[in-house]
């Protein structure tokens, strides 16, 4: 696992237990895991197949499951870490999701490789609010009597007056256990044939207009002013936009590291630098045109890939067998 803070690891091992514990007779199988694919834009609105002349767009699907009890259906699965409220089904947070991108690029490209898929699930896990403190009088107790910590075992030798990360995460594993579904909820998100033909158009018109800025050398601040601070943190760029930073506070690397397949082609466009581009077009140049990126990332981004990790792992015990897999190398575009 990616090395993290003790108690961001102790976080994600109760997070996995709960999440193991509470989808024990889920029935859902991985049938494809971390797949990557490119593949030509095209324009659904020419009467003659156009394609882009100087962009692929590309990516990486995590995940893709089907349901022995439901034979010849698959589904995008996507995982999401987030600290807001996820129990009810109608908030804002669950509408955009449901808006979201990414699902949208994933099965577009699904489509094209000749995939259909019955839509996306959400696999949306809740980030403890939970923070480490002391351990009170009668926690002391239960460990020095049955070496347990809040009905968790503790293998630990003595009694510490903190949180040590063990005992955090037997904290945190005895809340999931109590409440589970202020945890762990799923949504279905079904894509139609219009929302594929209306991201299709959008990829094209897209690609179209960061041709035009490279060919300029032109990327406006369009994100001005309410990309500057997202989820609370500036953005990253915000020194260089205001001048008040230096590129010896970057590293040089590649737009799209993430991907094993760079390319020597096309360029290439994922769901990510799309984003980066429709919030800011400055953004995008920073990151994916000059190949800026901080010395210093935050520390929700190292959580976020440890997470990635562990839930790979996780799936990766869930395979179909072999012969029931998909691979998406060595798959023609018709």
């Amino acid at each position: 696992m990616t090395d993290i803070d003790p108690y961001d690891r102790a976080t994600i091992d109760a997070l996995i237990t709960g999440y193991r514990d509470h989808y024990a007779r889920d029935t859902y199988r991985a049938v494809a895991i971390e797949q990557e694919f490119r593949l030509p834009i095209f324009n659904p609105n020419s009467k003659r197949v156009s394609t882009s002349k100087t962009y692929e767009y590309a990516g990486k699907i995590d995940l893709l499951v089907d349901d022995p009890s439901q034979p010849g259906k698959i589904w995008l699965m996507d995982h999401k870490t987030t600290s807001e409220d996820i129990e009810n089904p109608a908030s804002s947070f669950w509408m955009r999701l449901r808006n979201a991108t990414q699902p949208t690029h994933y099965q577009l490209a699904l489509k094209q490789l000749g995939f259909e898929i019955d839509g996306c699930v959400w696999d949306v896990i809740k980030k403890p609010s939970i923070r480490p403190r002391k351990i009170t009088k009668e926690e002391k107790k239960e460990l020095e009597m049955f070496s347990t910590y809040h009905g968790v075992l503790i293998d630990m030798g003595y009694v510490p007056d903190i949180e040590q990360p063990e005992h955090y995460a037997a904290r945190v594993l005895s809340d999931i256990r109590a409440t589970p579904g202020k945890y762990f909820q799923r949504q279905i998100v079904p894509r139609t044939n219009e929302d594929l033909y209306e991201y299709a158009s959008e990829l094209f018109g897209i690609s179209t207009r960061i041709r035009e800025c490279e060919t300029d050398g032109r990327f406006f601040k369009t994100g001005e002013p309410h990309s500057c601070t997202l989820y609370s943190r500036s953005c990253e760029y915000l020194p260089l936009c205001v001048r008040e930073g230096s590129t010896f506070d970057y590293v040089q690397s590649p737009g799209h590291s993430e991907l094993e397949d760079q390319g020597d082609g096309l360029k290439i466009l994922t769901n990510s630098s799309l984003s980066m581009f429709r919030q800011c077009e400055r953004k995008y140049r920073y990151r994916y045109v000059d190949g800026l990126k901080p010395i210093y990332e935050s520390s929700s981004l190292g959580f976020g890939s440890a997470f990635h990790v562990a839930m790979n792992n996780f799936w990766a015990d869930r395979l179909a067998p072999e012969s029931e897999r998909i691979y998406m190398k060595g798959v023609t575009v018709e």
